[in-house]
């Protein structure tokens, strides 16, 4: 996932997100859009599993506060799982 700030006439996502806003992408919207958000700003990449991504947004988590116990860092739907429960504890 990558931290992006919206440049203005950003078409991206069909206008759900306005310029200024700060959001965050997958590494294909990285890649695809990526003239569409503003240079310099790129504050963060997290490496995190498909399964970890879809896991973090069902249940709202910010991937950002997870630790990875994968490969190199990468984030798994394990690790997401981990924070949920430890988090509601």
């Amino acid at each position: 996932m990558h931290t992006v700030k919206v440049k203005p006439g950003c078409t991206h996502r069909s206008g759900q997100c306005v310029a200024g806003d700060v959001i965050q992408v997958t590494d294909a919207e990285f890649i695809a859009f990526g003239d569409k958000f503003e240079r310099g700003f790129h504050v963060e990449t997290t490496s995190a599993t498909a399964a970890a991504m879809e896991f973090a947004e069902a249940t709202g988590l910010d991937l950002s506060e997870v630790s990875g116990s994968g490969r190199d860092g990468r984030i798994t739907k394990g690790d997401v799982e981990a924070f949920v429960v430890q988090r509601g504890a």
